[in-house]
């Protein structure tokens, strides 16, 4: 859906700026290896301006204050994304307030995302506990963790660099409070040679990775993420002057994600069987199935799409590995399977139906006739879409695969490329697992979806974060259909 491209792109800003400001704000939960340090003059003041670039195209900045107050220590980071979408300009605001104690140890956090989205993340430490509650359009998750003495912050980080004589191959293991999924995901640093008289150093988090080049001083002066994005050093004026000249020519977020092709297809959603040749793009990060999409040759890209047969689905619901389908049938952040009303509204429609596919049929029907269609600039919350009945292919499949995993049905997200008016629009999509996985598009009102796609990625939205790695490059040339 051309208009629910945001959410894609904004799960890839989101993690690609977590990378970005892993120096700015980003809260780390325990290091390997340990490091002692004696905090320098710098670290006790610092005011800095970065400008971040998406393909040589000014796109926003991040503002970093660090100072101390009659409490200790303030670290404040004030970020701003602006981009063009149907004419009209978004903006993407990241805030983040770090309170901590004269050692850096920390206390209270808050980081507030606003503007095309949403959402409030905050903390505070309760003895050696973290205790964190992430808001979300009206829905509160709290989530508690332990070892508060381990947390780092970005300043503790900005210290390891510092007077430590590292050096090519030295490595540093972190675990970063994500908040697309309130977990702490692994994230890995290491020093893999110099430029210059600059220390290169390579941060790995949720699927992507950063380049960082790091003065002598430990500031990092420059940094590369996947999808073209660049962060630098630049003056407050040098910022102040692009954030006016982007409000007329900001980048265009649909110039950056829509995949234009040759071939036309008169109706795409009745596409049983595609081939198709990718270019630009790794193929080793496309997935494969045994029944819907497989490599004919993955050294020249050549893809194969086919809509599953009805009769690779056995029927009756079949024990499997319990283990295995647990995650697809257990609720996340977004996906709040476990909420009353989900599973209320869940038994209603599917009744005493015991087959797992006619099931997830009933509830696929029930969502397309029940939301209505229409862009929503916000986090897709199963209990609120269900609420509001509204929403893009985002809040389709959000509330699907919850009243899904709440009717004991496993259920899982995939996300790739759709094929509409002559182009390929990043799209999200549901599956089920009824004795094998199955595609379906409620969104569509598709009890198994068309062909006329490409998946990219499967997982909740947090994963869509990869999706950053296909932006801007990946190319397709349709072979056949039928």
């Amino acid at each position: 859906m051309k208009r629910a491209v945001h959410i894609f792109i904004i799960a890839s800003w989101i993690v690609a700026m977590l990378l970005l400001l892993k120096q700015e704000g980003m809260i780390f939960v325990h290091s390997e290896p340990a490091r002692p340090f004696t905090p320098a003059d710098t670290d006790v003041e610092i005011d800095s301006w970065r400008s971040i670039y998406m393909d040589g195209r000014w796109i926003g900045y991040i503002h970093t204050r660090h100072g101390m107050s009659d409490e200790g220590f303030v670290l404040q980071s004030a970020s701003l994304l602006r981009f063009s979408m149907f004419n009209r300009i978004h903006e993407l605001v990241i805030e983040s307030t770090q309170r901590m104690d004269d050692d850096h140890n920390l206390e209270k956090f808050e980081i507030h995302f606003s503007g095309t989205i949403d959402a409030t993340i905050a903390g505070h430490r309760d003895g050696n506990r973290l205790v964190t509650a992430a808001t979300y359009g009206g829905t509160t998750v709290r989530k508690t963790f332990d070892g508060a003495d381990e947390v780092l912050l970005d300043q503790g980080l900005l210290r390891v660099y510092r007077g430590t004589g590292l050096s090519p191959g030295d490595t540093f293991r972190f675990r970063v409070l994500n908040p697309l999924t309130l977990d702490v995901d692994d994230a890995t640093m290491t020093v893999t040679g110099r430029e210059n008289d600059h220390l290169v150093m390579e941060t790995r988090f949720a699927g992507l990775s950063s380049r960082s080049l790091v003065d002598g001083r430990g500031m990092v002066i420059r940094e590369e993420t996947p999808g073209g994005w660049l962060i630098t050093a630049e003056s407050e004026t040098d910022v102040t002057r692009r954030l006016e000249a982007s409000r007329i020519a900001a980048v265009d977020i649909l110039g950056q994600t829509s995949v234009p092709v040759s071939t036309r297809l008169t109706s795409p959603r009745s596409v049983r069987s595609m081939t198709l040749r990718i270019t630009g793009y790794d193929p080793a990060l496309i997935p494969e199935t045994h029944t819907r999409q497989r490599f004919l040759n993955k050294e020249q890209g050549t893809l194969r799409i086919k809509v599953e047969d009805e009769a690779d689905s056995p029927g009756p619901f079949l024990e499997a590995d319990p283990q295995s389908l647990a995650p697809f049938l257990a609720p996340s952040l977004w996906i709040d399977s476990d909420d009353p009303a989900i599973r209320q509204q869940a038994l209603l429609i599917v009744g005493d139906e015991s087959d797992p596919l006619r099931a997830a049929r009933l509830i696929g029907d029930w969502v397309y006739r029940t939301l209505e269609k229409t862009p929503t600039p916000d986090i897709p919350v199963a209990t609120k879409v269900l609420k509001e009945q509204r929403g893009d292919c985002n809040e389709h499949t959000s509330l699907f695969i919850a009243l899904a995993r709440a009717a004991g049905i496993p259920a899982d997200m995939s996300a790739g490329l759709v094929y509409l008016d002559d182009a390929f629009y990043y799209h999200a999509w549901p599956r089920v697992f009824a004795g094998t996985w199955i595609h379906m598009d409620p969104t569509f009102g598709q009890d198994i979806a068309d062909a006329a796609r490409i998946e990219l990625v499967t997982g909740d939205f947090a994963s869509q974060a990869q999706i950053a790695l296909a932006i801007g490059r990946i190319g397709i040339e349709i072979i056949d259909y039928r």
